[in-house]
């Protein structure tokens, strides 16, 4: 691949990923983020291998770079709810879930799984009396 082609680098980490090559998804987006650090969508997508590898801090550490390039990323924020409540932070994916929630429009397709995704998380802290007094 042409070395300052990024984008082939991302769409072929994005097949890798589809047909389940994780370990070539990974060094794909790697190389994406080594062309270009300020690509947001390659860190979500990072994110997204190194969870289903298990690397929960490494996918919230992607996730939370997404975050602080785009404050306004609402996939960002759910996935990172996501990784956090893997890892046994529900307090944080809490946090997020909410965040989540509130930055989707209310007519997007994703907006019931954030929904979902805060319910359940919510359920789990009450039960533990743990759920925070103001969201």
């Amino acid at each position: 691949m042409e070395p300052e082609r990024f984008d082939a680098y991302y769409n072929r980490g994005n097949a890798r990923k589809a047909m389940g090559d994780l370990d070539g998804a990974l060094a794909d987006y790697n190389e994406v983020l080594r062309r270009k650090p300020e690509y947001g969508s390659a860190y979500n997508n990072r994110g997204n291998v190194r969870k289903a590898k298990g690397d929960l801090q490494g996918a919230i550490a992607d996730y939370t770079e997404v975050i602080r390039l785009d404050p306004q990323h609402a996939n960002a924020y759910n996935n990172r709810g996501n990784a956090r409540r893997d890892a046994g932070d529900l307090r944080g994916a809490f946090a997020d879930y909410s965040q989540a929630v509130r930055l989707v429009a209310p007519n997007a397709l994703n907006r019931a799984t954030f929904e979902r995704n805060l319910a359940a998380i919510r359920q789990q802290l009450a039960a533990r009396g743990q759920l925070p007094s103001a969201e």
